[in-house]
């Protein structure tokens, strides 16, 4: 069983009332182009859409699909008009540690604030964080950062 699911059984029992299984999705549908954008391996793609779709309340669950899908449109819209083909940023590798189990997001956070020092505690703050949430963040500034780079290149022509 992988770390994700195993750790998503566990925290089931300990949080009965939390999780709202694909309640948020039915609404906005969900944002597997941008995940099939981001991530080329389909057990990657597995388990991104598993966080996405299962994990977190239904109104999270909601504003992570609109986020998202809302993202593969601007990745699609900067590529027509700027020609810029979407790739990943470098960034922070997120790790988490949580009843035993080491789980390490499948993209990168880019963190492009403060010195090389200051981008360690961001990254280790934000490790803190639910899984699903630390996914959906590192997905939403790889685009942000991706869009800032496309744009300043196409502006310098």
């Amino acid at each position: 069983m992988h770390p994700l699911y195993k750790l998503h059984n566990e925290m089931s029992v300990h949080h009965p009332n939390r999780h709202h299984e694909g309640d948020g999705i039915k609404l906005i549908g969900n944002p597997t182009e941008l995940v099939e954008l981001m991530f080329p391996g389909k057990k990657e793609q597995g388990d991104a859409m598993y966080q996405i779709e299962n994990e977190g309340p239904m109104h999270k669950q909601v504003f992570n699909s609109l986020l998202l899908n809302r993202f593969f449109r601007l990745v699609k819209t900067i590529e027509k008009n700027s020609g810029e083909k979407f790739v990943l940023q470098e960034g922070y590798e997120l790790t988490k540690t949580e009843d035993g189990n080491e789980v390490t997001i499948p993209v990168e956070i880019p963190i492009n604030l403060g010195t090389d020092l200051e981008k360690k505690q961001i990254a280790d703050a934000i490790a803190h964080a639910p899984l699903h949430e630390m996914l959906i963040y590192a997905m939403s500034l790889q685009v942000i950062e991706w869009a800032i780079t496309a744009t300043e290149k196409q502006i310098k022509g």
